[in-house]
């Protein structure tokens, strides 16, 4: 029994950083903003920024806005603002790039 819970425990932790279905196979780039470490993916104009750790003080409006800069700073394009969605885990957002070219920035 307590193999079993160590198992779906480890599995469940595993899938923290999984990309959403719309990023799949998009290369990441991890980015620390003010303390909060990000793993940034990027593709067809969209982007988003998934939060690596755990921090229960820290409050949704500021961890989106970080999430943000992580997307900026890995990806070198503009987030569009209306575009913005997000929590405390997760930020995605549409980007403009020059050319439509998006590099990530290790």
């Amino acid at each position: 029994m307590k193999h079993g819970v160590v198992v779906v425990l480890c599995l469940g932790l595993s899938a923290c950083d999984s990309p959403s279905p719309s990023m799949w196979g998009a290369d990441a780039a991890r980015v620390e903003v003010d303390g909060a470490t990000f793993n940034v993916r990027a593709q067809r104009g969209k982007a988003e920024a998934i939060r690596i750790g755990w921090d229960a003080r820290i409050a949704r409006a500021s961890m989106v806005a970080r999430g943000v800069t992580a997307i900026e700073l890995a990806t070198g394009c503009a987030v569009i603002p209306r575009s913005v969605e997000g929590d405390t885990n997760i930020v995605k957002a549409a980007i403009r790039c020059p050319r439509d070219q998006v590099k990530l920035s290790p």
